[in-house]
């Protein structure tokens, strides 16, 4: 799925492990527009991040997908505060490259 945003409310937390480094989730799950619940599964976010992730905060959640796994690459919640994960972003960018590849190919292969 690559790189995609939720604009929503945390509805649940399922189990964590915090670390100096990241903060593994079980999942999270979004409530979005109309009631829909997104449940993110296997996600980690870094520490600055990490501290915006509460129950009921609002906001935009920047993710990255690779491999059913989701790492949080940013956050903007609606109270104002505000995390990148600068690292993240700059691991991600070999995957992001690779699907750009390859939907190229596919609208070039038509």
């Amino acid at each position: 799925m690559g790189i995609f945003s939720v604009l929503g409310v945390i509805g649940a937390i399922g189990p964590c492990a915090a670390g100096p480094a990241e903060t593994v989730y079980g999942w999270i799950e979004f409530i979005e527009r109309g009631g829909k619940v997104r449940r993110l599964e296997k996600l980690a976010a870094g520490p600055e991040i990490a501290r915006l992730v509460e129950p009921a905060a609002i906001g935009t959640w920047y993710v990255h997908e690779v491999y059913g796994s989701h790492r949080m690459l940013g956050v903007e919640r609606a109270d104002g505060p505000r995390a990148l994960d600068y690292d993240a972003i700059h691991a991600c960018i070999p995957y992001w490259l690779a699907e750009l590849r390859a939907s190229r190919a596919r609208v070039t292969a038509h």
